[in-house]
């Protein structure tokens, strides 16, 4: 049970594929309780694909009495009931710039990726936008 436990805490990794800068992001996905459960129920994996054939696993698992699970216990959760504070969104680009791209024939999306990323540059932003007209994610909605 010790072994399971240690892999648990290591975590897994998450690939994703960030829209807005086209790069590979891994973050960790890890598990934690707020508090200690009363009860804690492990649910075993037994089965395992050889060659695509499910087979179930003749393994035995040593549990302890008592399991010490303090690794697992997030530290400085926020209390109930506190907000989680909301950072306001900073506008990178002029409306003017907008409205210009937009009457070159680029979308409002576009316009606005492409402004954000060049830092309110025009000329970079077009340039920008012809680089990456087949990219899907460049008409995707700013949130």
């Amino acid at each position: 049970m010790q072994d399971c436990m240690n892999i648990l805490k290591q975590g897994d990794a998450v690939s994703v594929n960030c829209p807005r800068c086209n790069s590979e992001k891994i973050f960790m996905s890890r598990n934690y309780f707020k508090t200690t459960p009363k009860y804690l129920l492990a649910v075993p994996n037994r089965f395992v694909l050889d060659n695509w054939v499910p087979k179930k696993l003749n393994a035995l698992i040593d549990v302890q009495e008592e399991l010490d699970i303090s690794d697992f216990l997030l530290k400085n959760a926020p209390k109930v009931g506190d907000k989680l504070e909301v950072k306001e969104n900073k506008v990178h680009y002029s409306e003017a710039n907008v409205n210009e791209l937009i009457n070159m024939g680029f979308s409002e999306n576009a316009a606005k990726r492409a402004l954000i990323k060049n830092k309110d540059n025009l000329e970079g932003a077009t340039n920008w936008i012809m680089e990456n007209m087949g990219n899907d994610s460049i008409n995707a909605p700013i949130e």
